[in-house]
């Protein structure tokens, strides 16, 4: 079930270290898997894992591609790993847009992203690949949207979470462990597109569609192989002023019980434009002439979850302290 917790507020000083001695130590690496003009208008997490294997370069079925791999033995960064006290609940390797370079409200946007999830893949609670965020002044908040590999009643899927047209409310929170943080509390939809062993051993091929408004008009759509997954009208922002898009792996719960040691995922192609034919070879027609097909149509199920509505209450509860609201 979806978890309350969302991206903190950058850490740069942490994060300035991890670009000299750590995953990034090549900083403009991750630059040769970006499309468009993504190349300059993205940035590491300064939150991602000090490991010097934890992104690199590598050719993968005719593809350059970035491998991103995560291990137990790496830890995290203490806002990820430290949860309520206890090590070992998450760890990261993401690259996001810059909040100079994110996507401006009442605009369409195209969105690439190749991801290949090797074979035997799988996950203790949940393993973000794709994210939309909020963002509010100079920061970054809740999260909008999610593609990730989720375990839900004992069953790995291929899952999109978002929070078009639910209620949702956001606070910068100090957890437990003293570090920056934030939380939302709401509904959560999510979108199972099927046992992640349908996705598994080869190239999937992410287009989304987005005009981010919460006037009631903004647009949400999803391809998948050419495949329409998703296709929504309505509040796509919330109280965002813009919107970030961020790639890599994330994952959490570890200490929630039995885990992967290790986990790799490797992406190619990633960009976001304001035209599709600027990140999609092909098929661009096929795309705008189904943006009016609104709906699930290939999703394998759909329902509304609910637990995160008393969320920030029972975090506060747990010794976090709101810093500063978002009305």
């Amino acid at each position: 079930m979806p978890l309350p917790f969302r991206l903190a507020p950058k850490f740069i000083l942490f994060g300035f270290a991890l670009l000299l001695g750590g995953c990034m130590a090549n900083e403009n690496s991750y630059n040769s898997i970006l499309i468009a003009d993504a190349a300059g208008r993205y940035e590491p997490n300064d939150r991602n894992v000090n490991s010097e294997n934890a992104f690199d370069l590598v050719e993968l079925d005719g593809r350059t591609a970035g491998r991103i791999s995560l291990s137990l033995s790496d830890g995290g960064h203490p806002g990820d790993w430290q949860r309520n006290g206890r090590p070992g609940y998450g760890q990261r390797v993401e690259f996001s847009e810059t909040i100079a370079g994110s996507q401006r409200l009442d605009r369409d946007y195209w969105t690439h992203a190749a991801i290949y999830i090797p074979q035997g893949t799988t996950s203790r609670d949940q393993l973000s690949l794709l994210n939309w965020k909020e963002v509010i002044g100079n920061g970054t908040r809740g999260s909008l949207h999610t593609l990730g590999i989720r375990r839900d009643n004992g069953v790995v899927s291929l899952k999109f979470n978002h929070v078009m047209n639910e209620p949702w409310r956001c606070v910068d929170m100090i957890d437990a462990s003293g570090q920056g943080n934030s939380a939302c509390e709401g509904d959560d939809v999510s979108m199972i597109l099927g046992p992640i062993g349908s996705f598994t051993g080869r190239w999937l091929e992410i287009v989304t569609l987005a005009n981010w408004n919460n006037d009631g008009t903004g647009e949400f759509h999803m391809w998948v192989d050419g495949r329409k997954m998703m296709g929504l009208v309505g509040n796509t922002s919330h109280e965002a002023e813009a919107i970030l898009f961020k790639f890599g792996a994330y994952r959490i719960g570890l200490n929630e019980g039995p885990s992967p040691s290790e986990v790799s995922i490797y992406y190619s192609n990633v960009g976001t434009a304001r035209d599709c034919e600027s990140v999609v070879q092909t098929a661009c027609q096929q795309y705008r002439s189904q943006r009016s097909i609104i709906g699930y149509p290939n999703a394998q199920s759909v329902y509304t979850y609910t637990g995160n509505r008393n969320a920030i209450s029972d975090l506060v509860a747990d010794g976090w302290e709101i810093s500063r609201r978002n009305n």
